[in-house]
């Protein structure tokens, strides 16, 4: 195939794999009608898609006599992806479609004291039991997507040792941004432009510009963290003070209730604290919404979001924060901040996290495979015939030392 015809063939297959990503599966007749092209081509084309294992066939149980028509659909392709959570200590992992979907609930094991290299020891029999549930095997899985919590993680890193074990390309991204990317498929095209923020003990943030994450050269661009807080001169883990981490996430709020005088030992007390209406614990929360508001202005008049979403542990208690939010949005930022939607997670994130992951390494798959089937003949693929329900057996977790 020349260049030229190789470009317009892979511009199809990309045409044909995101109007069954956008719209859902369809049968031959309505791909045409989606796409304009004639039978011959999108028959092709598919039959191409088929044999890469990039898409699936389906029954179409509306039919009304004769042969049911033949649907395709990414989500009953063979080959499926990898989603992986890091958080410290623990690690989760789950199989997902090429449709985006989960395929497995979670279930846990652990601990595992020794990290990143014992995680990586239990990843290969762990991922080969959620293959097995699902009827699948390693040659199936076109890629990885792992989310890692915190600052400063090692890509690098992770990335070699989970390709090393696994044998199939790794992406690794920040846990926050890839919650980002499931968000914005839930919400559409209205989180095109969206800023996310995780407030629990810690402080993370993500931005979206046109529906992908921002990251720049460090990788943490949208990240408000170390932004300088409004008064603030408590050192900071990056070296600083001031930062918003050191005055308004979790951690910050504990220390300060402790110096108040407040009977606080983990994180899980001041969150009971503010549950049970205590006055001292309330007002810190809520000053520390107020400090994360006074810097979200400067990100909202620099990218101009349609949204800003509010997830974490200390967000989800009794709304104290997210009125201080608020506050500053309506008190400083002028009608540019004060017309942004602010909205509220309703899973802190925990699912979030685990389906960006899957989206991410359905991306590159996606990407990838409508090049690869560009390649093959058209004619020679064949289609997996009926698709089939898949059970939900579960996702596996993983304990972690976190040093």
């Amino acid at each position: 195939m020349t260049g030229r015809r190789a470009v317009i063939a892979d511009r199809i297959d990309r045409a044909l794999i995101g109007s069954l990503r956008s719209t859902g599966p369809g049968t031959l007749a309505e791909l045409m009608n989606r796409t304009g092209w004639s039978r011959p081509l999108v028959t092709a084309h598919l039959e191409s898609l088929l044999s890469a294992g990039t898409v699936g066939v389906i029954d179409d149980q509306r039919s009304t006599g004769g042969r049911p028509a033949r649907r395709y659909s990414l989500s009953e392709a063979r080959r499926v992806v990898v989603g992986i959570e890091i958080d410290g200590a623990r690690a989760r992992v789950t199989i997902g479609d090429l449709g985006g979907r989960m395929l497995t609930d979670s279930e846990t094991l652990g601990p595992h004291s020794r990290g990143l290299e014992q995680f990586v020891t239990i990843l290969p029999a762990a991922v080969d039991t959620l293959l097995s549930a699902v009827r699948r095997t390693k040659v199936d899985v076109g890629a990885v997507g792992v989310g890692v919590h915190g600052h400063g993680i090692d890509r690098g890193s992770i990335e070699r040792r989970v390709a090393d074990v696994l044998g199939t390309t790794v992406l690794v991204d920040r846990a926050v941004n890839l919650a980002a990317l499931e968000y914005r498929r839930g919400f559409g095209r209205l989180a095109d432009d969206l800023i996310v923020v995780d407030v629990g003990e810690h402080i993370a943030s993500a931005a979206l510009s046109g529906g992908r994450p921002l990251r720049r050269a460090g990788g943490l661009a949208g990240d408000i963290a170390h932004m300088k807080s409004t008064g603030g001169t408590e050192p900071c883990c990056c070296g600083a003070a001031g930062c918003i981490e050191s005055v308004a996430s979790g951690a910050a709020v504990l220390r300060h209730l402790r110096r108040s005088g407040a009977t606080v030992s983990s994180f899980d007390d001041l969150v009971r604290l503010e549950r049970r209406g205590d006055l001292d614990t309330i007002r810190a929360v809520k000053q520390a919404g107020r400090e994360i508001g006074d810097v979200l202005v400067t990100g909202i008049r620099l990218l101009n979001p349609s949204m800003v979403l509010l997830q974490g542990a200390l967000v989800r208690t009794g709304g104290y924060l997210i009125n201080g939010v608020g506050e500053s949005l309506s008190s400083t930022s002028g009608r540019q901040a004060s017309g942004v939607l602010l909205l509220v997670s309703d899973d802190s994130g925990r699912d979030a996290v685990l389906g960006g992951a899957v989206a991410l390494a359905v991306d590159h798959v996606l990407s990838l495979e409508s090049a690869d089937a560009t390649a093959a003949q058209p004619g020679r693929g064949g289609s997996f015939g009926r698709g089939r329900e898949v059970e939900r057996p579960g996702s596996v977790d993983f304990e972690l030392d976190g040093s």
